[in-house]
């Protein structure tokens, strides 16, 4: 919450995903089901809904301006680059043993709800840590 009253605006709406690591440093998502995993959660933003009461849902995705305003924040809150090779990007997050990956159409404008231009994939070789 410190990070994001850092921001240097009146008022923000961002998307993102809540993301806690383990001790080596890389995302576990079961760990969000634990206090301590709750406590070290950071926020990984990939785009701004509002700001300063402008609804940006209607533009396709406003990384610039998003980048822009967290480029300075604080610990805890983080900007997600945005990438154009998905199978290459699959393949690395398999690699790295990430669990799914969450991505968007960039020519799709936001709103409210689901709706096809968001994407949930699992990653295929994905083995969870403690099994």
């Amino acid at each position: 919450a410190a990070a994001l009253a850092a921001l240097p605006v009146q008022s923000c709406v961002l998307d993102g995903e809540a993301v806690a690591h383990n001790q080596d440093g890389w995302p576990d998502f079961h760990s969000l089901h634990s206090r301590a995993g709750r406590q070290r959660a950071e926020l990984i933003a990939f785009d701004l809904l509002m700001v300063n009461g402008e609804d940006t849902r209607p533009r396709p995705l406003a990384a610039a301006w998003l980048a822009e305003l967290i480029r300075d924040a604080p610990q805890g809150l983080h900007f997600t680059e945005y990438l154009e090779n998905d199978k290459a990007l699959l393949n690395h997050a398999g690699a790295l043993n990430l669990e799914v990956i969450v991505s968007k159409r960039k020519d799709t404008p936001d709103r409210s709800g689901r709706f096809d231009g968001w994407r949930k994939i699992n990653c295929p070789d994905y083995k969870r840590q403690d099994e």
